[in-house]
């Protein structure tokens, strides 16, 4: 099913998204709790386990930090998502015995967003990082791995929503992830 919005409806749709858009983020920044998971990985293949931790924080704004830590403690990164961190896993994208770390957050509400970062040489990088109010799906155990991204449908007159989105498929090549 496709709606189709005339100028005004569209306006008033983006007004009403920009309202509960602040409403959100307030609300997220009130909640000065945070959270904090840890992880034994070993990343790179080395034999030794590096520690991961996930801590959601909302002081100033909603996001998520993911620190890695080696031998006695040492920062070897850190990387944010925005909002509230779902879910943390360790994937070896291209059977190297090299893991990523893959982090997924939510604001709770509508957008999803997907974080992926590498481990090697003594330093984390990114490989991939993207978000969608309208889904994000990923299948890490396809051959190639696969992302799909929603994208919002957009036609000749302005923007029209549909109850399907559009999706992005983005496809793991051994290095990086490609259109």
């Amino acid at each position: 099913m496709t709606i189709t919005m005339n100028k005004n409806q569209r306006r008033t749709a983006v007004i009403a998204k920009s309202i509960l858009a602040m409403i959100l983020i307030f609300s997220q920044t009130l909640c000065l709790s945070a959270e904090t998971e840890t992880y034994k990985e070993d990343l790179n293949s080395d034999g030794r386990k590096e520690t991961i931790t996930a801590e959601d924080k909302f002081e100033t704004q909603a996001q998520s930090i993911i620190t890695v830590l080696g031998m006695n403690n040492n920062l070897i990164g850190r990387f944010s998502v925005p909002y509230r961190l779902k879910k943390v896993e360790f994937v070896d994208l291209n059977k190297d015995g090299n893991k990523q770390i893959i982090a997924w957050s939510s604001n709770d509400v509508l957008y999803t967003e997907i974080a992926i970062y590498g481990y090697k040489d003594g330093r984390l990088y990114k490989i991939f990082e993207d978000g969608s109010p309208f889904g994000i799906k990923a299948n890490f155990k396809s051959k190639p791995p696969a992302i799909k991204i929603g994208r919002m449908t957009l036609n000749k007159e302005g923007t029209s929503y549909s109850s399907v989105p559009e999706w992005e498929i983005w496809v793991w090549d051994g290095k990086e992830f490609y259109k």
